[in-house]
């Protein structure tokens, strides 16, 4: 079976460590392809709307996005020199449609992701990032489990 000269392959991280497997299983996949990885990170900025007690929300969110950068720099420089081009990208949104948005953008050959597996009462309330991005996503998508 012939495997496609490029693969663009679309990696989501939250840094939690689902994500950073599903990140390097992407890197293996682009590896063996000759593709490049674009990383981003998105931050759900519904997420600081509702706690009341940060005075200045903006303040806040100029943080958040500044330790985020840096933690996508970090994973960027640890990993530069694996043989794999990489592109890093932080978006703020709800975290499904940025990644839509972003697979049509960087034209994705693939999705890879991590999943937590929430179920019960923390899926009803929260939802599942990577079940909707399944349902709404017209691309392949690799889901690392636990």
């Amino acid at each position: 079976m012939k495997t496609p000269d490029r693969k663009t392959i679309l990696v989501p991280v939250d840094f939690s460590r689902y994500s950073n497997k599903a990140f390097l299983q992407a890197l293996e996949l682009a590896m063996c392809t000759g593709g490049q990885v674009y990383l981003i990170h998105v931050l759900d900025t519904d997420l600081i709307t509702g706690l009341p007690h940060i005075s200045s929300k903006e303040e806040y969110l100029q943080r958040w996005r500044k330790r985020s950068e840096e933690k996508l720099r970090r994973l960027y420089v640890k990993h530069q020199d694996d043989g794999v081009k990489i592109e890093i990208s932080l978006r703020e949104g709800k975290p499904y449609q940025c990644i839509l948005e972003a697979a049509d953008e960087f034209k994705a050959d693939m999705i890879v992701m991590g999943s937590r597996g929430r179920t019960g009462l923390t899926r009803a309330l929260f939802g599942s990032v990577a079940e909707r991005v399944t349902r709404l996503c017209k691309v392949p998508i690799l889901l690392i489990k636990q």
